[in-house]
């Protein structure tokens, strides 16, 4: 996808005391991609590209007014330390997202799908990449409201499970957590 080469998904692979090393633990590392575009609303449809380090994570969430994504027009980008914790045995494991970073940015504005994510006044600039920390921005909030996203996950079949919700949602407080996975899944590319 074009979009994956403008926005190169570097991270860091500085060690954080938090890394689990437990042979149970399931395995994250690596680029893990939407096996195909989730229907938001309206004519808003998304894919999701997230990637693990040792101890970080970015994610890249692609929304778009066509559902082959070719026409997309809003770029979400997040990432950060993460930690993973021990669920139940067989269940999903806790995976707490730090969220060091937010940003926006506008591919081609387009008034009726930025009403369907709340993003107008939002001071989004074509092509730009727009921070969001302090305030937040329609259905994206600011890493100050919200500095660790929570979620559970589960690595099975050669498939990263998160959380069953929206691609738009996010569980900013830990009584939030999911507590059922997604149905796809996310498909590992390297």
């Amino acid at each position: 996808m074009l979009m994956t080469l403008l926005f190169s998904l570097t991270v860091s692979a500085a060690p954080v005391e938090s890394v689990v090393t437990t042979p149970h633990a399931p395995r994250v590392q690596g680029l893990w991609k939407s096996l195909e575009p989730e229907k938001i609303g309206g004519n808003v449809y998304a894919t999701k590209e997230i990637e693990f380090t040792l101890s970080r994570w970015q994610e890249t969430i692609f929304f778009a007014q066509d559902s082959d994504m070719k026409k997309v027009f809003l770029i979400h980008r997040s990432e950060g330390p993460f930690e993973l914790k021990a669920g139940a045995e067989g269940a999903p494991w806790k995976l707490d997202l730090k969220v060091s970073r937010r940003a926006l940015n506008l591919q081609r504005v387009n008034p009726a799908l930025a009403g369907t994510l709340g993003i107008r006044g939002c001071g989004l600039l074509p092509k730009k990449e727009v921070t969001v920390e302090i305030d937040s921005c329609g259905l994206f909030p600011a890493t100050s409201k919200c500095p660790i996203e929570y979620e559970i996950v589960q690595n099975k079949d050669g498939r990263l499970y998160l959380g069953g919700h929206g691609m738009h949602e996010f569980k900013c407080i830990e009584a939030q957590r999911p507590s059922t996975l997604e149905p796809m899944g996310l498909k590992k590319v390297h």
